[in-house]
Parts: C-alpha cells; sequence; structure tokens
C-alpha cells in the first residue's frame, strides 16, 4: 500500500490503517444479496440489507442539501500541514438541527501555480482517521500528484476529531473473550451485549447517523466547503464503499474517482462474511507456505519454520490455557485466543510482515508476547473498535439468534483456520441499539465519468472478485490488476504509482487488462 516498500517495523500502521473494511466485525457495508446491475432509479431493500421496518435510502429520494462555511485553514502540526474543522449537521434531514464539528486536515499543493483543485482520500476502516493516516498515506502519492493537488484527510463522523464515540472499553472488554468456538458461551453474548449497551450510554443520540450514508453526504459537504466544483477522491479498502455511494448519489460532480481495494455492497452477509473469511485463511496458508520453505533466525526467515503449523497450533492453545500479558494501546491485557488471531491477521494484510509474525510467534512461545500483542494492537489500534461496529452494524442488517449462529457455523466450515473469528466478532450487532440504515446494494454511478478500480490477486481483505464484479456493474470503470500478496494497491511499486497518478493528474486511463 505504499510507494517503495518499507522495512516491516515502519509499515505495519500504514498497512492496516488502509486494510481495516470492518473484518474485525462483519465485511463492511455488505447489503442486499440482489446482484448488481439492475435498474438504478431504486434500491431493492430485502431481509439481507434492511431490518423489519426500516427502509434502505432510494435513489429517486433527493439528497439533502447543505451549504457549509467555507473552509478556514491554519497551520499545524507536523510543519507544513494545514488544520481546520467544518461544521455539518448530525442529521442531513434537519439541516438547522444539531451540528457536529469534522476535524480535516491537508497538505496543500507543492506549486500552486499549477494546482488543480484538492484530491480527498479515505485510508480505509470503518473507525480509521484520516487526519492521522494523511502523513503516512500522502508518501505514496506520486510527486506530481503532491505536486498538483491539495491532498486533504478528514476524520469520519465518530472518530478522531469528528465528535468521536467514547465505548472502546467494551470492545477490549468483548475481544478478551474466547471467539475460536462455533458454539461460544454465554460470557460471549453477555460482553457484546454490554459493549453496546456502553456504546448507547455514552453516545446514544449520536449512533443513528454514523454509518456510510452520512460519511457520504459528509464529504459532498467537504467539496463544498473547499469550494472545488467537482471532486477528485481516492478510496481504499472501506474508503471504496465511500466512493461507490459518492459516485452513484452525486455523479454529475464527479472529476475522478479511485477505488483501491474494492468491498462489495452487493454480497449479501454470508456471503460476503464467508469470501473475507476465506481470503484471510487463504493468506495463513501463504504464509505457511512460505514459512515452510525458508526456516531460520535471520531477518528474511521464518523462525516457526521447522513446523509453522505446530507453532500456530501450540499458540493458540496457549491462549486459551495460559495467556501472556501484552499491551494493547493504553492497556495492559492477557492474549486472548481472540487478540492471538488479530495479531496473525494483521501480518496477512502484507508479505513483507511474514518475518516478523515468526519471530513473533516464537517469541509468545518462550514467553514474551510483546511483539505478538504489539502485532494486535496494529490491527485493532488502526481504527476505532466500536466506530467500527457503530458502521457495520448500521450498513449491514445482521441474523439474530439462530440465524447468527447458523452464519458462524457455515463460516467455520468454509474457512476452518480463522473463519469462526470472523464471524463471532459481528456478534455485537445483534445487540446494536439503532436499527440498520443500509447502503445500497447496487452501483452504476451513470452520467459519472471513468472511475479507476484496483483489485489485488492476493488481497486478504477485499478479495480480486470483489474489484472485477464492481468494475462491470458500473457504467464507467477501468480495471486495474496488481499482482501481489498484499491489501490494496498503492504504492506497490513504481507501476502502480505512476497508473494512479495518471489518472488523478491527467485523467489518464489506461488500456484494458492492464497489470502491474
Amino acid at each position: 500500500m505504499r510507494s517503495t516498500t518499507p522495512n516491516p517495523s515502519t509499515r505495519l500502521r500504514s498497512v492496516v490503517l488502509v486494510a481495516v473494511t470492518g473484518i474485525a466485525l462483519l465485511a463492511a457495508a455488505c447489503g442486499s444479496s440482489t446482484t448488481a446491475g439492475p435498474d438504478p432509479s431504486s434500491a431493492p431493500t430485502t431481509a439481507s440489507s434492511a431490518a423489519p421496518g426500516s427502509t434502505a435510502p432510494s435513489r429517486s429520494t433527493p439528497e439533502p442539501s447543505f451549504t457549509p462555511a467555507p473552509i478556514s485553514w491554519k497551520s499545524c502540526l507536523p510543519a507544513g500541514y494545514e488544520c481546520a474543522t467544518v461544521k455539518v449537521p448530525l442529521d442531513y434531514t434537519k439541516p438547522k438541527g444539531a451540528t457536529i464539528d469534522l476535524a480535516v486536515k491537508r497538505m496543500p499543493a507543492g506549486d500552486p501555480s499549477a494546482r488543480i483543485g484538492t484530491l480527498f482520500f479515505n485510508p480505509g476502516g470503518p473507525g480509521a482517521s484520516g487526519t492521522q493516516a494523511i502523513k503516512t498515506v500522502i508518501q505514496d502519492f506520486a510527486p506530481e500528484v503532491r505536486t498538483r493537488f491539495d491532498v486533504v484527510s478528514w476524520d469520519p463522523r465518530g472518530v478522531g476529531g469528528s465528535a468521536p464515540i467514547s465505548c472502546d472499553r467494551g470492545a477490549l472488554d468483548f475481544y478478551q473473550t474466547d471467539l475460536s468456538q462455533t458454539s461460544t458461551g454465554p460470557e460471549v453474548d453477555a460482553a457484546a451485549k454490554k459493549w453496546a449497551q456502553l456504546c448507547e450510554s455514552q453516545n446514544g443520540d449520536e449512533l443513528p447517523y454514523l454509518g456510510t450514508v452520512n460519511v457520504t453526504r459528509d464529504l459532498e459537504t467537504l467539496r463544498k466547503a473547499v469550494g472545488d466544483d467537482k471532486l477528485t477522491y481516492a478510496g481504499f479498502s472501506y474508503g471504496t464503499v465511500i466512493g461507490l455511494l459518492y459516485a452513484e448519489r452525486y455523479p454529475t460532480t464527479v472529476r475522478a474517482i479511485l477505488l483501491d481495494g474494492i468491498v462489495d455492497p452487493s454480497l449479501g452477509i454470508e456471503e460476503s462474511t464467508i469470501q473475507q473469511a476465506q481470503a484471510v485463511d487463504d493468506a495463513v496458508e501463504r504464509f505457511v507456505t512460505w514459512c515452510k520453505a525458508h526456516p531460520g533466525t535471520g531477518e528474511q526467515d521464518c523462525a516457526i519454520g521447522a513446523d509453522p503449523e505446530a507453532a500456530l497450533t501450540k499458540v493458540f492453545d496457549q491462549a486459551r490455557t495460559d495467556p501472556l500479558p501484552g499491551t494493547v494501546g493504553t492497556e495492559t491485557l492477557y492474549l486472548s485466543p481472540t487478540l492471538v488471531n488479530f495479531a496473525i491477521t494483521t501480518v496477512t494484510y502484507d508479505e513483507t510482515l511474514w518475518p516478523r509474525a515468526g519471530r513473533a510467534i516464537q517469541a509468545a512461545l518462550d514467553s514474551d508476547g510483546t511483539d505478538l500483542a504489539a502485532l494486535a494492537n496494529g490491527y485493532i489500534g488502526a481504527a476505532s473498535p466500536s466506530l467500527n461496529a457503530a458502521v457495520n452494524c448500521l450498513d449491514t442488517a445482521v441474523p439474530h439468534g439462530a440465524g447468527y449462529q447458523k452464519l458462524v457455523e457455515a463460516t467455520a466450515r468454509a474457512a476452518p483456520r480463522l473463519g469462526v473469528y470472523n464471524a463471532n466478532t459481528g456478534r455485537v450487532c445483534q445487540f446494536w441499539p439503532v436499527p440498520p440504515d443500509p447502503v445500497p446494494p447496487t452501483y452504476r454511478a451513470a452520467g459519472a465519468p471513468t472511475i479507476m478500480v484496483w483489485g489485488t490477486t492476493g488481497d486478504n481483505a477485499t478479495p480480486y472478485a470483489n474489484a472485477v464484479k464492481i468494475s462491470d456493474s458500473l457504467e464507467n470503470a477501468r480495471l486495474v490488476t496488481l499482482v501481489a500478496n498484499r491489501h490494496a494497491a498503492l504504492g506497490a511499486n513504481a507501476c502502480v504509482t505512476n497508473l494512479q497518478a495518471a489518472y488523478l493528474v491527467d485523467l489518464q486511463v489506461p488500456p484494458p487488462d492492464t497489470k502491474c
């Protein structure tokens, strides 16, 4: 996800920022099981995409209109950046009602005389801070992008400096439970329910308005606030849902939209959960295969290469019977099987992290959980777990009770390594205190200019098939392929960097079937 591959120790944070797409819960923004491509005039509502009594947003419904005050930038740290806040309605259907402030950050164009406009980007999530990510992500845009655009990101509502919700303590308590069984004990649902109740008690008034529908409206407000006639946008992982929905709702104000690491909102909840779980399992399998081929103690070797399968089994067994302490965020926690799962999942995002994974697992087996905890923290700390839950539970309706149990069992069968964790971590949505506000399941973006869609063949979080399907469903799109074992293409190599820059700066679209 970065321009030249940095070493794993500096790369971890940037990998996860782009990567978190709701895999710690449910696949982000999965909607109806209806396939892509029907009449764009309305968004069908099915049992998969809306709760009883709720209505999915309709494309025929006029978008609420809101005119923000012009943005006022002030210098901020680090040197060279500028920051601002933009006031937006909490509820866009009540533009004169309660408001919240969105935190926004930019690096001004390097050459003001050649400035094209603003490039907005979202690094992923849900729950990731754009104002934190900008310092890393901006390094992976080509120099000409940074020269010609003000590069801007923002904290989506509910995180960072944008009216953040404050119930992550409940998430950490939930992650301390053992989610490795298809039939979980009563303590799991109790912790999930307690987490949801904490979010309601702490942030109940805000929870109904945190979904992607309103995040996309915020992006349109930000476009107006900076004074751009057309939007130039790059979305990574979950950020692709924001870009898809924007192009569907506001096609005539699109200049260029780059979508990298596609989340497919057309998938049903079971299909999307299983697909993502299988992609993670496949990535773990590639890690194991690599370990067997590179045993040793060198920097680029696998410390558990003699028997990686046995080492993985042992480290999970240890987490159940004698968990090690480790620092996660600012908390010292015992490394439950769930947290070990997060650590292993983290390193599947990029093969450059595989040597570190081997060392962390071996260290844990030698009674030192420091680096395993750091890997788990890299996953959880990349995004607010509670905002991740809030968006996923709003964007997607999940089955309850026996229906949810069937989902867990089906996922565990389809992805026997880590699939059970993938499904169980979404149990909080069964207790979420507000009904879903689903994103539409289908996208055509009729009337928008060519949208650049990137898919990576070995992507563990947003499988390549998503990019193929979405590019086919859009009226005007170009699919570009990165052949690699990583999540998202941004900054993978010069080929990616140059093609993305040509599109963003000059609106150049590469030939069909282009690969990097």
